[in-house]
């Protein structure tokens, strides 16, 4: 069947209709299924190769997956992702991908039930090929619910789970097998309302084992921001239209710069703190909660849990940290500044900074603070934002955060909020830690 463009082929640069083995592939989900035969994985591909025209006059993104009863999985899984509204990568559309399975002949026999587990894998696969997500392949099973009014849908219960983790086990044990993606997405509970990763905790650490983590999901949007593939593919022609925007006047290409450099991310860095006892430790460093009750200074090196800096609840993290290349702009604004402890169960605390001038971040005397530990024995992210003109909003920050976060299985909430920073063009240093009660350890 001959292949039309559809817009991808211009992104990439490319011109002429080529062959279906041409064709890059955008992203690939494996997708575990129990038919009648027991147990497959189909190779589910998002590809820009868009079918013609079907005689059936069926959508052409999923219209290969008509024969393979898939079809509606395919129709469910579209709707749900204009729902999920990724957000726009640049000025132009991002662009039409269709979905196709690379080995059909596992899919034999599947009742409607069962494709419907495929519908959070096929959703996946449009959604990380057309995103800017540098994880490009997962793991993925689940139904979509999807509600009146045009709420977030939902990751709903599957059967068979204990099979497809042994189809999957049985893939990645195959001699001469690639190895399985890094992550795999899977309703929380079990049909009948068990929660998965108590279910099958020893089937989870078998695929740990192999290297493929799996996170049980509430929603769609928890995988997708755990992927970092909330924001859309930028369109190589923007490239094009930047050049031609410069050239067209001087003084809009000065302005430009100018706005440019004001909104540019702050690069910052960890800079060393000097102990009473004249050693020198790189921060962040441990300020003992008999210091911290004291005011006094007296710090050292973080513990060390499971290869992880650790802190006992009540210690202090002492932070210092500087601008890497100030410049012009940063000397006449000076710049602002907040701090956000992301606990994997207990959720996000944003903590204010004073105005950071532009002596603190220029010179030696470098933007510090101190920061208590009172969450609860879990993992944490802290988080040091810098930016130019404006204050942080704090409560909006904290806010924002929480939101994107909150539906998310604990387990995956630090790298969601890790990748959200990471988008968000401002200055971020990151700094991942324990918080315990171990006295033993710490």
């Amino acid at each position: 069947m001959s292949r039309t463009d559809h817009g991808w082929q211009h992104f990439l640069g490319h011109s002429v209709v080529r062959s279906r083995a041409d064709w890059p592939v955008a992203a690939e989900v494996l997708v575990p299924l129990v038919g009648p035969a027991g147990g497959s994985v189909l190779r589910v591909l998002a590809t820009p190769d868009i079918p013609g025209l079907h005689p059936a006059h069926l959508d052409p993104r999923i219209s290969d997956l008509l024969e393979l009863g898939l079809y509606g999985a395919g129709q469910q899984a579209i709707a749900a992702l204009r729902l999920c509204r990724q957000r726009r990568g640049g000025i132009l559309s991002a662009p039409t991908l269709a979905v196709s399975v690379a080995n059909p002949g596992d899919a034999a026999g599947l009742s409607p039930k069962n494709a419907s587990s495929a519908e959070l894998g096929l959703l996946l696969a449009l959604a990380i090929g057309r995103s800017s997500a540098t994880q490009r392949d997962v793991v993925a099973t689940g139904r979509i619910l999807m509600a009146d009014g045009g709420s977030e849908p939902q990751v709903g219960a599957v059967h068979g789970l204990h099979e497809k983790f042994l189809s999957l086990l049985k893939l990645a044990q195959e001699p001469g097998a690639a190895a399985l993606p890094k992550i795999m997405f899977c309703p929380l509970v079990d049909p009948d309302g068990t929660p998965v990763a108590t279910r099958y905790g020893s089937e989870i650490d078998a695929l740990s084992a192999v290297g493929a983590s799996v996170f049980p999901v509430a929603t769609v949007r928890a995988a997708l921001d755990s992927l970092g593939a909330e924001t859309l593919v930028r369109h190589r022609s923007e490239s094009r239209l930047r050049v031609l925007a410069v050239t067209v006047g001087g003084l809009v290409a000065i302005c430009a710069a100018v706005t440019t450099l004001v909104l540019s991310p702050v690069p910052i860095r960890f800079l060393p703190v000097a102990s009473d006892e004249g050693l020198v430790h790189m921060s962040p460093v441990r300020v003992l909660a008999s210091a911290v009750n004291a005011h006094r200074h007296a710090i050292g090196e973080p513990c060390q849990i499971d290869l992880q800096p650790a802190y006992l609840i009540g210690d202090g993290i002492g932070i210092r940290f500087a601008s890497q290349t100030p410049d012009r702009i940063t000397e006449l604004t000076g710049l602002h500044a907040a701090i956000l402890i992301v606990g994997a169960q207990s959720g996000v605390k944003a903590l204010p900074l004073p105005l950071v001038a532009k002596e603190s971040l220029l010179h030696d005397a470098s933007g510090k603070f101190l920061a208590n530990v009172v969450t609860p024995v879990e993992d944490n992210l802290l988080v040091i934002l810098v930016r130019r003109i404006r204050p942080f909003d704090l409560d909006d920050l904290q806010r924002e955060v929480s939101t994107r976060i909150a539906p998310l299985d604990p387990s995956v909430r630090l790298r969601a909020a890790a990748n959200m920073f990471a988008h968000d063009g401002m200055g971020a240093l990151q700094y991942r830690f324990r918080s315990t009660d171990d006295f033993k350890k710490c």
